[in-house]
């Protein structure tokens, strides 16, 4: 059985081969509870939830014991801001120990909680502070409600850079953008854009009737092909798209602009 590890740092950086040169595949997010398949020198091979593999440094983990699970799940809420400063005391005018980013899992410290600030216990097993309303107990949309919901979050993260294999609101991609604000509706994609388009939790429509919330693949040229899935965003329905692309960061767009109808391979939509 694989050893079970929790992410310690905000954010870490997952390498296609054990060293910090290598390509960055993607990332994995404080708080999130990955595989460990295999150690080299001083990085280790992790599985995160979404089935993507990568090295990433030995330090931005922890290990955990048998049985153990962070956050435990009677205490866990989830950052709502794009960023959520932890602070070592509960004073803004503390000293800082991290920042977290939109999406991330924290564990209550205790059930006693003051106006302005909820203690937390980090997944180092260090102790914090952070602000008590930016913290939430996620309540998903229903699917009558979902598209507005994804539209909602998603406009939310407008001005987040661009970062190929990034996952967090320091910087994302295309793909970790429709999986972040999918992620924030309570529902899990795969990574990559193709495995997406391909993820049985959709089915296809079509352009005439497009919606809130579905979501767009395109390939790299004006000759769509599944097998040259590049890119994805999300409808806001009609034309206008919002997604995230290497000129602007997460941003909205139109279908008729930069010969995006060209290149468009399919549109999917979350099933009932």
């Amino acid at each position: 059985m694989n050893e079970i590890g929790v992410i310690t740092w905000n954010v870490v950086d997952m390498h296609r081969e054990p060293n910090s040169s290598s390509e960055r595949v993607s990332q994995a997010i404080f708080g999130e509870t990955v595989s460990i398949l295999d150690t080299m020198d001083d990085y280790k091979q992790i599985e995160t939830p979404d089935g993507y593999r990568g090295w990433t440094i030995i330090h931005a983990l922890r290990p955990l014991d048998s049985g153990e699970t962070y956050p435990n799940p009677t205490l866990a809420a989830m950052v709502s801001d794009l960023f959520l400063p932890v602070f070592f005391a509960p004073s803004h005018r503390a000293e800082r120990v991290s920042l977290l980013t939109l999406g991330s899992v924290v564990e209550f410290a205790t059930n006693e909680t003051t106006a302005d600030y909820y203690a937390i216990k980090m997944p180092s097993l260090q102790f914090g502070f952070v602000y008590a309303h930016s913290l939430i107990i996620p309540v998903y949309p229903s699917h009558e409600e979902f598209g507005h919901q994804v539209v909602v979050i998603a406009k939310g993260m407008i001005g987040v850079p661009y970062l190929w294999g990034g996952r967090s609101t320091f910087g994302i991609d295309c793909s970790g953008f429709v999986q972040k604000v999918y992620y924030l509706c309570g529902i899990i994609l795969p990574r990559d854009a193709w495995q997406q388009e391909m993820w049985e939790g959709f089915e296809p429509t079509d352009i005439e009737n497009l919606g809130q919330g579905d979501t767009l693949y395109f390939s790299s040229d004006k000759t769509p092909s599944q097998e040259r899935i590049t890119h994805t965003g999300i409808s806001l329905g009609g034309s206008r798209f919002i997604h995230s692309c290497g000129r602007g960061g997460v941003m909205i767009s139109d279908l008729d602009e930069d010969s995006y109808m060209q290149r468009l391979v399919s549109v999917r939509r979350l099933k009932k």
